[in-house]
C-alpha cells in the first residue's frame, strides 16, 4: 500500500510541478472567487477516480472541518488525562458531545459549564474548545467574536503546547471562515501567518500539517498563487501526510494551476 501511495505522489508531482520562478499577484481575488475555488475542489474530489477516498474520508477541506476536527481531537486529548476525576467528569463531557451532535445547544452548554468549573485547568481548556466548536456549528455569524476570544484564551495563556497549537489553528481557521465571502487584507493574513508559525509543533504531522494546508488557503485568499502552491506542495511531498489530505492537496494544486 505504501508503494501505491508513493507512486500516486510521483504522478501527482509530474502533473503539478512546483513553480519555477517568483510570481506574486498583489491584488486579492474577488470575493466570489475564493468560495468558487473551494467549491471546485470539493466537486473535483467527487470525481469517479476519487469516489473510494471520498466515501472513506468525506468532505474535509480545512474551511469546513472545524467541528469534526475539534470533536475528535478534544476527545482524544481528554482520554490522556488523569484518572482522579475522570468518572465524575466523563459523564458531563460525553453527554455534552452527544448533545452537540443532536443540536441541543443549550443543554450541551450547561454541561460545558460544569466542565469549566471542574477545577482542573486542562478540563477548563477542553470545555472552552467544545463551547467554541458548538458555537461555530450553531451560530457562527453572531458568535464569531466570542469564538475567537475562547481560542485566544487558550493559546495566550499557560497551557500545554498541543492545546495552544490546536487553539491557534482553530482561531486562524475561524478568521478565514469569517472572510470567506469578502476580501482579506494583507495585514490580517500576515498576522495569521505569524500566529501559525509561532504555535505550530516541531513535527510535520497532525495539527502542523493542517496549519500548512490553512496557510495555502490563506495565500490563495490574498492572491499569491505561487506561495499557495508551495504550501500544498509541501503536503504532497510529506511522507506522513494522510491519504485524505494528500488528495485534497493534489487537487488544490491542480485547481490553482488551472486558474493561472
Amino acid at each position: 500500500m505504501f508503494g501505491k501511495k508513493e507512486k500516486t505522489k510521483q504522478s501527482c508531482m509530474k502533473k503539478t510541478p512546483p513553480p519555477s520562478g517568483p510570481h506574486q499577484n498583489t491584488k486579492a481575488p474577488q470575493e466570489s472567487v475564493f468560495d468558487e475555488f473551494l467549491n471546485d475542489i470539493e466537486n473535483d474530489m467527487r470525481l469517479e477516480k476519487y469516489q473510494k477516498l471520498w466515501a472513506t474520508y468525506g468532505k474535509g477541506l480545512t474551511a469546513a472541518l472545524t467541528i469534526l476536527l475539534t470533536a475528535a481531537v478534544v476527545f482524544g486529548l481528554w482520554n490522556r488525562y488523569e484518572n482522579g476525576k475522570r468518572e465524575e467528569i466523563a459523564s458531563h463531557f460525553l453527554q455534552a458531545q452527544g448533545l452537540m451532535l443532536e443540536g441541543r445547544a443549550q443543554e450541551a452548554l450547561s454541561h460545558m459549564k460544569v466542565l469549566s468549573e471542574a477545577g482542573s485547568k486542562n478540563y477548563q481548556i477542553l470545555a472552552q474548545l467544545s463551547k467554541a466548536a458548538l458555537l461555530e456549528k450553531t451560530d457562527f455569524e453572531n458568535s464569531v467574536s466570542e469564538i475567537q476570544t475562547l481560542y485566544k484564551g487558550i493559546f495566550e495563556r499557560s497551557a500545554p503546547a498541543y492545546f495552544k497549537e490546536l487553539a491557534a489553528f482553530l482561531y486562524a481557521n475561524s478568521v478565514l471562515r469569517q472572510f470567506r465571502l469578502k476580501e482579506m487584507d494583507q495585514k490580517t493574513a500576515d498576522d495569521l501567518f505569524a500566529l501559525l508559525e509561532k504555535y505550530r509543533g516541531k513535527n510535520e504531522e497532525g495539527i502542523a500539517l493542517l496549519m500548512t494546508e490553512l496557510k495555502g488557503l490563506l495565500w490563495f485568499k490574498v492572491g499569491n498563487n505561487t506561495k499557495a502552491r508551495g504550501e500544498f506542495d509541501k503536503i504532497c511531498k510529506n511522507a506522513k501526510t494522510p491519504p485524505s489530505m494528500y488528495v485534497r492537496a493534489s487537487i488544490t494544486i491542480q485547481a490553482i494551476q488551472d486558474r493561472g
